[in-house]
């Protein structure tokens, strides 16, 4: 057998469906599977079962130990000349028949680098500038730098992977086992192989991302306690320089994750100070990210906000390999069995599950075979208002545009988050500058007019499911399109609402309720058959509940909620509203005729500024039902 992939897996059960969709349809002859589940509960091990007759699979179902443990388990496991490691990533078409053949033609070779892409299959994630044979192996640690140790990157003939089990023990439970097998092999073996080209496909970590370790601790000290053991085998400056880079890059993330707000990623509280100082005290950055790291949250900032302003190069520059900036592209899954669909021309993308074929088209990947005939183009207004800065003089209308809503998804999401909004329409350009936004609809049109705004857009229908990878996202917001869903779908909508949202992400919702507002009411008893046609059967607002009903859904979903905003609780309504109301006869039309001056300039924005004021100081103190607009803030707890 000449190679074996090696895959320990731990709490990602999607993550490892998508790995195994896309090694179907491989060339895998003489090649095994190797699969270490560290899982208390069956779920992993049950998706695994659906492949086991599909794919040479040996599965292993341990308590868990720990990813260190992991490794040095599954590469002992293995029965292959070679051993490849593999986490929850995506294989290219055709990279397993490029690997073996390339192992074929170099059979002597003691270590190989495959290299890889993100999501969006743009770029490289080591630019090698081409497959090649060496034997220098500080060449490797050159180009490679703080890949090396990137587990689904690392493939290493067997007989030197085994020579470095047993002091990689002392290792276990810095989270670098990989990294010192790595190192183990150059410094061990003799000739080394760098693999260009799009191998597989990697998740962007992106900013504040809740990982199972320290952030800090595993990538700006356990690294280099691990690399400082090979010191006597590399070019001490070199080694000092890579040291000195990945160092540099882990406490900038620190920096930058503070300043943001966020409290989890590298910005998560731990002892790292004292660790950091002893270990890089003859680093003269040490004496620069010491006092940076234990500024308080709000001095950082300040300090932020005056660098983004100046645009000046300045020691807390954010590193896009670290703090990804959220400009990467995050996977797309097949609405029919939850493979991820990959790309197979510029135009097209494939599932390797099911086969089927999804479309690219002017920036939208068509997940839907038709057009929604009542929905095509109908919503189409975007929301263009983009403010100078930040600043609160600037940023103010916010507050005032739609009901608060993008106040809101500023206020509870932070800047650089994965944002998908359901039901987009034709977008909010604010929020396309402020977030990696994913805009999805079933109308075509509608998402063209978003065009250049969001970073990626998808037609496809809600309802069925949501198109992306487990725990992909940090927030899901939307604007009036709550009421388009009938209450029985509304929980499968929250499901997987939850499904794609990180532990701890936000839901930001806008929608119509059904109300007992006493104007409208009166309305709805005078002519109901006339309330019905003109406030639910004309917008399909098929989803009218009250507000209790909608709150009591979020929380048997799982969510808490943060924020209520009930609105338009007085005879004070939108322009729109008044205008149905004037449907219910002359004497409505006489009483509310006035109103036709509100929907245009100068007198809408007074108006609305006098409806928001009203919502935030009278509204609050008024009954619940009476609203007719609900603005809900919810929160995906942590498991």
């Amino acid at each position: 057998m000449i190679l074996s992939v090696c895959i320990p897996t731990y709490g990602q059960p999607q993550q490892i469906r998508r790995t195994l969709d896309s090694l179907l349809g491989q060339d895998l002859q003489d090649i095994e599977i190797v699969i270490r589940d560290d899982n208390a509960d069956a779920e992993t091990e049950t998706i695994i079962s659906h492949y086991v007759s599909r794919l040479p699979i040996r599965y292993f179902h341990l308590e868990k130990e720990g990813v260190d443990l992991a490794f040095l388990f599954v590469s002992k496991e293995a029965r292959g000349k070679f051993v490849w490691w593999f986490g929850d990533d995506v294989f290219c078409p055709g990279t397993v028949g490029r690997v073996v053949d390339a192992l074929k033609r170099n059979s002597d070779v003691d270590f190989m680098y495959v290299n890889s892409t993100d999501m969006s299959g743009e770029g490289y994630s080591v630019n090698l500038g081409g497959s090649r044979l060496t034997k220098d192996r500080n060449e490797v640690l050159s180009e490679l730098k703080d890949q090396l140790g990137f587990c689904s990157a690392m493939l290493f003939k067997k007989t030197i992977l085994l020579s470095g089990m047993e002091k990689a023990q002392e290792y276990v439970g810095t989270s670098w086992v990989t990294l010192f097998l790595s190192m183990n092999a150059l410094a061990e073996g003799s000739l080394f192989y760098l693999l260009d080209g799009k191998n597989f496909l990697s998740d962007p970590k992106l900013p504040g991302e809740s990982r199972w370790y320290d952030s800090f601790e595993v990538h700006g000290i356990n690294y280099s306690l691990v690399a400082l053991e090979f010191k006597g085998y590399f070019d001490k400056k070199l080694l000092r320089h890579v040291l000195a880079q990945k160092f540099g890059r882990s406490w900038r993330a620190v920096i930058v994750e503070r300043a943001l707000g966020l409290k989890t990623g590298f910005a998560s509280p731990s002892p790292k100070i004292m660790k950091m100082a002893k270990l890089y005290w003859n680093y003269p950055e040490c004496y620069i990210s010491l006092p940076l790291m234990l500024l308080p949250r709000s001095i950082l900032q300040v300090f932020y906000a005056i660098y983004k302003r100046i645009k000046v190069r300045m020691p807390i520059e954010p590193c896009k390999s670290l703090v990804a900036e959220s400009t990467k592209a995050v996977a797309v899954v097949c609405p029919h069995d939850g493979a991820v669909v990959l790309g197979v021309s510029t135009t097209l993308y494939r599932c390797p599950l099911c086969r089927r074929d999804y479309s690219l088209e002017s920036g939208v990947l068509r997940m839907l075979g038709s057009n929604e005939e009542f929905y095509e183009g109908v919503y189409g207004n975007p929301i263009k208002f983009l403010p100078k800065s930040e600043r609160p003089w600037h940023i103010w209308p916010l507050w005032l545009i739609n009901s608060g809503y993008l106040w809101m998804v500023r206020r509870h999401v932070p800047e650089y988050s994965v944002v998908l909004e359901l039901g987009c329409a034709a977008g909010v350009r604010y929020f396309g500058k402020r977030y990696h936004m994913i805009g999805y609809d079933i109308s075509f049109a509608s998402l063209l007019k978003t065009r250049g705004e969001y970073a990626q857009l998808l037609q496809a229908d809600a309802l069925t499911c949501i198109c992306l990878p487990d725990k992909s996202v940090d927030a899901v917001v939307s604007s009036f399109f709550w009421e388009h869903i009938q209450p029985d779908i509304k929980p499968r909508i929250l499901s997987e609402c939850s499904r794609v949202l990180r532990p701890g992400g936000k839901v930001v919702f806008l929608y119509d309720v059904g109300t007992e507002n006493p104007l409208i009411r009166h309305y709805k008893q005078v002519n109901p058959a006339l309330y019905s046609r003109l406030f639910i059967e004309c917008d399909r607002h098929v989803g009218y509940q009250r507000p209790a009903d909608n709150l009591a859904l979020f929380r048997a979903a799982g969510f808490s909620v943060l924020e209520h905003r009930g609105m338009e609780k007085t005879w004070f309504q939108s322009p729109t509203t008044y205008g149905k109301l004037m449907e219910f006869g002359s004497t409505a039309r006489r009483l509310f005729a006035w109103t036709n001056v509100l929907g245009r300039p100068p007198w809408f924005y007074l108006y609305i500024a006098w409806m928001r004021l009203i919502d935030t100081v009278i509204c609050p103190l008024l009954p619940r039902d009476y609203a007719r607009i609900d603005l809900v803030v919810l929160k995906k707890e942590s498991l």
